[in-house]
């Protein structure tokens, strides 16, 4: 963002006041109920603010090479943990915190980003496929919970962030039934 414009500031104005609200529904809870779910194959509440967390950092750091500091590596491995069902999650306060640094390092990128900047493709490999993910793509993936409608780029039209949500929530459902199979 670091050329002002009305549209842009509207969607992260709203995309902040979604961090806002998700700090404020995790900042009160108990163990007990970060532990909840919605039924015993989904993540809980817990997993999925590591997921969250995690996305951010492996996307912004990981895949973009943004330097995020020594505290992102902490958080590096945190949507690994949320993808085991039943691992042990942090409490409420550092998931918190984590959202707030998070969030912190995304938003000195943006405001570091040009135009130009954020049509910089990276290359990736998706199912065999090679695609070329741009900067805006991956901020737009990284927005797509707070906005039930978001754009994706011509570069891969078939491959929403949405999409990519459900599919990666599918193998993972699929993935925990397997290994409930087992025991």
């Amino acid at each position: 963002m670091a050329e002002d414009n009305f549209t842009l500031t509207t969607f992260y104005t709203s995309w902040k006041a979604y961090q806002d609200h998700l700090k404020g529904a995790l900042a009160p809870l108990k163990a007990s109920q970060l532990e909840l779910r919605a039924a015993p194959h989904l993540r809980s509440i817990g997993e999925n603010a590591l997921h969250i967390i995690g996305c951010r950092v492996y996307w912004f750091t990981d895949f973009l090479g943004e330097d995020g500091g020594e505290e992102m590596k902490v958080y590096a491995g945190w949507n690994e943990v949320a993808l085991k069902l039943r691992a042990p999650i942090p409490t409420a306060a550092e998931m918190v915190q984590a959202l707030d640094r998070t969030w912190q390092c995304m938003t000195e990128c943006l405001a570091r980003w040009s135009p130009d900047d954020m049509r910089h493709t990276f290359p990736d490999d998706w199912e065999g496929q090679h695609v070329d993910l741009s900067r805006a793509w991956v901020v737009c993936l990284l927005m797509a919970p707070a906005f039930p409608i978001v754009w994706c780029p011509p570069s891969w039209p078939d491959r929403s962030p949405t999409s990519l949500l459900r599919s990666h929530d599918t193998a993972a459902i699929s993935a925990d039934r397997a290994r409930r199979a087992q025991l």
